[in-house]
Protein backbone atom coordinates (compact mmCIF):
# COMPACT_ATOMS: atom_id res chain seq x y z
CA UNK A 1 0.00 0.00 0.00
CA UNK A 2 1.06 3.60 0.11
CA UNK A 3 4.79 2.41 -1.72
CA UNK A 4 4.95 3.71 -5.22
CA UNK A 5 7.84 3.13 -7.56
CA UNK A 6 8.81 2.07 -11.15
CA UNK A 7 7.33 -1.35 -12.05
CA UNK A 8 9.78 -3.80 -12.43
CA UNK A 9 8.63 -6.94 -14.96
CA UNK A 10 11.01 -9.72 -15.64
CA UNK A 11 12.33 -11.23 -19.08
CA UNK A 12 10.88 -14.83 -19.85
CA UNK A 13 13.81 -16.28 -21.30
CA UNK A 14 14.08 -16.08 -25.07
CA UNK A 15 11.89 -18.54 -27.04
CA UNK A 16 11.10 -19.10 -30.56
CA UNK A 17 7.90 -18.46 -31.63
CA UNK A 18 6.87 -18.57 -35.55
CA UNK A 19 10.85 -18.88 -36.31
CA UNK A 20 11.70 -15.97 -34.97
CA UNK A 21 14.28 -16.45 -31.89
CA UNK A 22 12.85 -14.46 -29.02
CA UNK A 23 9.91 -14.13 -31.01
CA UNK A 24 7.68 -15.23 -27.70
CA UNK A 25 8.30 -12.08 -25.65
CA UNK A 26 6.01 -8.91 -25.37
CA UNK A 27 5.92 -6.42 -28.68
CA UNK A 28 9.12 -8.08 -30.50
CA UNK A 29 8.50 -7.79 -34.05
CA UNK A 30 11.01 -8.76 -36.70
CA UNK A 31 10.60 -7.88 -40.71
CA UNK A 32 10.55 -10.83 -42.73
CA UNK A 33 13.41 -10.94 -44.52
CA UNK A 34 16.16 -13.51 -46.59
CA UNK A 35 18.71 -15.02 -44.69
CA UNK A 36 20.55 -15.93 -47.58
CA UNK A 37 19.81 -16.16 -51.58
CA UNK A 38 21.43 -18.12 -54.60
CA UNK A 39 20.71 -18.36 -58.38
CA UNK A 40 22.68 -21.25 -60.29
CA UNK A 41 21.92 -22.37 -63.97
CA UNK A 42 22.75 -25.38 -65.11
CA UNK A 43 24.44 -24.48 -68.43
CA UNK A 44 25.46 -21.18 -70.45
CA UNK A 45 25.37 -22.70 -73.65
CA UNK A 46 22.36 -20.92 -76.00
CA UNK A 47 19.65 -23.26 -77.70
CA UNK A 48 19.73 -25.61 -74.95
CA UNK A 49 17.49 -26.49 -72.36
CA UNK A 50 19.01 -24.74 -69.28
CA UNK A 51 17.98 -25.18 -65.37
CA UNK A 52 17.39 -22.02 -62.89
CA UNK A 53 18.36 -22.88 -59.67
CA UNK A 54 16.73 -20.60 -57.10
CA UNK A 55 17.42 -21.48 -52.98
CA UNK A 56 16.33 -19.11 -50.38
CA UNK A 57 16.32 -19.21 -46.79
CA UNK A 58 13.98 -17.20 -45.01
CA UNK A 59 14.71 -15.51 -41.99
CA UNK A 60 11.56 -16.40 -40.60
CA UNK A 61 8.54 -18.96 -40.88
CA UNK A 62 6.83 -18.81 -44.26
CA UNK A 63 2.71 -19.06 -43.68
CA UNK A 64 0.90 -21.26 -45.89
CA UNK A 65 -0.21 -18.56 -48.36
CA UNK A 66 3.04 -16.68 -48.80
CA UNK A 67 3.79 -15.72 -52.27
CA UNK A 68 7.48 -15.70 -53.19
CA UNK A 69 8.20 -13.31 -56.66
CA UNK A 70 11.53 -13.77 -58.10
CA UNK A 71 12.31 -11.02 -60.88
CA UNK A 72 15.30 -10.23 -63.24
CA UNK A 73 15.77 -13.23 -64.76
CA UNK A 74 16.03 -11.96 -68.13
CA UNK A 75 16.62 -13.08 -71.97
CA UNK A 76 14.81 -16.50 -71.28
CA UNK A 77 12.53 -18.13 -74.42
CA UNK A 78 10.36 -19.51 -72.29
CA UNK A 79 6.92 -18.93 -73.15
CA UNK A 80 4.65 -17.83 -70.36
CA UNK A 81 2.89 -20.51 -68.28
CA UNK A 82 0.97 -21.32 -64.91
CA UNK A 83 2.38 -24.17 -64.14
CA UNK A 84 6.34 -23.98 -63.82
CA UNK A 85 7.37 -27.27 -62.14
CA UNK A 86 8.64 -25.86 -58.32
CA UNK A 87 10.64 -28.52 -56.09
CA UNK A 88 11.08 -27.39 -52.69
CA UNK A 89 12.88 -28.60 -49.73
CA UNK A 90 11.70 -30.22 -47.61
CA UNK A 91 9.18 -31.51 -49.72
CA UNK A 92 5.67 -29.85 -49.72
CA UNK A 93 7.25 -26.15 -48.98
CA UNK A 94 6.12 -24.93 -51.91
CA UNK A 95 3.03 -25.58 -54.06
CA UNK A 96 4.10 -28.10 -57.06
CA UNK A 97 3.91 -25.58 -59.58
CA UNK A 98 4.32 -21.75 -59.99
CA UNK A 99 4.24 -18.95 -62.75
CA UNK A 100 6.37 -17.82 -64.94
CA UNK A 101 6.42 -14.96 -67.11
CA UNK A 102 8.43 -13.48 -69.06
Amino acid sequence: HGERGPVRVSSPAFTTADGVVGGSLPLTVKQASWVSTWVEQSTPLVGVSNNITVRIVAGCSLTVGSVVTVTGLVGAASPDTASLPVASAPPGSFAANGSWTR
